[in-house]
């Protein structure tokens, strides 16, 4: 990659660390690249816009506006609108729009207010983003391997600043807005970073920033090859962010869409060595912490699939709180709510775990050690399925996947639709250990990308308004 492809994307990206880290002249930096590339490339355009309102650890919703969702969305509604929309555009835009209508019936089916309940349900609608990278590219041709090209950009920029910020800053200075910081309870601002240089005390970063990744799955089984040092790089930067589930989604999306079957099963052995390999080793390292629900191992693997072993010999829900690092602690007091107000099939609804004030849906969570959390929303759990279950119940959960299923159908024939298929199944195993899913914002931006680029990737096919193609004429 020549150092011009990196200028623009690093200078942008430092932007967003800026803003970050509360230097207001980061908000300058980042509208006058904007405007730069959206007159001289839209694939970096398309690809900034969505870090901007995405975050991803460089800055937060809130640092640009708390309604930042509803902004979003109505950009894409003026997009649908003013768009001239091909067939498939318009199976997906009903398809949507079906299930918008049927969440609202859900949202009406609670005692919370519509108002409350909008923002968690405008989360859900996010996959609508991906008529912002459709109406960036309107009238012109799109190039799904240009495309892919520009994101490796940033997904290896964003693995050097995992990888600088943990192994050398030892801090928050290059991911100021990172979730992993509320455990340590720190903020990290310009003129008082969260910096360590060299203290080998190597803080976990949270995977949002590395999400990015699961856009360049599909592209290297099919269109590139890194050099070893990019590989070097990219295992640095999800051992800094040590999330197993994450790190397993992308290694198991990499296994399951190799180009045969019979490369499928090779990776799969290779994999499952590899895996044994890494637990014995996880397992001879020391381990980060002791509590009276047990441990964590360096690499968060060897105390993951312990906690399994330790499921089978549970003999309450004490025992069964533990499993996931506590996220079975989140869960079961609340799914046991919901069955005691008889709302399993239609759920709480879109509650906020900060706006929703109303006793019905208010628990006191005794498997909580901490007295002072006990007290809690009904909602909000790590694990994406279990969280969409207690919103919108078993016949909601049943719609999503549906829903998801509908939109696979629609590109099914498009000749990169396995690219779609990839980013679903990455983030939906990944949401099964409390990352994103098919239900937040961060995640759906780039499922989203990808299915605008598997549409976009065939234009004159499906009937996009194009200029004419150039012919070449010979002088014979």
């Amino acid at each position: 990659m020549a150092g011009a492809e990196w200028r623009w994307p690093l200078l942008f990206m430092l932007s967003l660390v800026m803003i970050g880290l509360h230097f207001p002249l980061g908000y300058l930096g980042v509208l006058v690249i904007l405007i730069n590339r959206f007159r001289n490339d839209k694939y970096d355009f398309m690809i900034m816009f969505t870090l901007m309102i995405g975050g991803y650890n460089l800055t937060t919703q809130s640092e640009f506006t708390a309604l930042l969702v509803h902004i979003v969305t109505l950009i894409c509604i003026i997009g649908i609108i003013l768009l001239k929309k091909p067939p498939i555009c318009r199976k997906i835009i009903y398809g949507i729009a079906g299930y918008f209508m049927i969440l609202l019936l859900f949202a009406l089916k609670s005692e919370e207010t519509l108002w409350v309940q909008s923002i968690e349900m405008m989360n859900y609608m996010m996959i609508l983003f991906f008529v912002v990278p459709i109406m960036v590219f309107s009238g012109q041709e799109f190039d799904i391997k240009v495309f892919t090209r520009h994101v490796f950009v940033y997904a290896l920029l964003f693995c050097w600043f995992y990888a600088i910020d943990t192994y050398i800053f030892n801090g928050f200075v290059l991911l100021p807005r990172d979730l992993s910081m509320l455990t340590y309870d720190m903020a990290s601002t310009f003129y008082d970073p969260v910096i360590h240089p060299f203290a080998m005390t190597f803080p976990r970063h949270w995977p949002a920033g590395l999400y990015i990744m699961t856009l360049c799955v599909f592209p290297l089984l099919y269109f590139y090859k890194l050099r070893p040092i990019h590989w070097v790089l990219i295992i640095l930067a999800l051992c800094a962010c040590r999330t197993f589930s994450f790190i397993f989604a992308l290694v198991l999306g990499y296994i399951l869409f190799q180009s045969n079957t019979r490369r499928v099963l090779a990776m799969l052995g290779i994999g499952i060595v590899g895996f044994v390999g890494l637990y014995f080793v996880d397992d001879m390292l020391p381990k980060n912490y002791t509590t009276e629900d047990g441990y964590e191992s360096t690499l968060r693997i060897q105390s993951t699939v312990q906690q399994f072993f330790d499921l089978s010999n549970a003999t309450d829900d004490e025992d069964v709180a533990k499993m996931g690092t506590g996220r079975m602690a989140q869960a079961l007091p609340k799914i046991e709510h919901l069955y005691s107000l008889d709302l399993q099939w239609w759920g709480f609804g879109f509650l906020s775990r900060v706006n929703t004030t109303k006793a019905k849906y208010i628990i006191d969570n005794e498997l909580y050690n901490n007295d002072e959390i006990a007290e809690e929303v009904a909602i909000g759990v790590e694990v994406v399925p279990i969280n969409i279950f207690l919103t919108i119940g078993y016949l909601g959960l049943i719609l999503h996947v549906l829903f998801y299923l509908y939109l696979c159908w629609c590109v099914r024939k498009l000749k990169y639709a396995r690219y779609f298929y990839s980013m679903l199944v990455i983030f939906a195993i990944a949401g099964i250990g409390g990352f994103a899913g098919w239900i937040r914002p961060a995640s759906l931006y780039w499922i989203s990308m990808a299915l605008a680029a598997v549409i976009m990737a065939q234009k004159r096919e499906l009937g996009f308004s194009l200029p004419p193609e150039r012919k070449e004429y010979s002088h014979d």
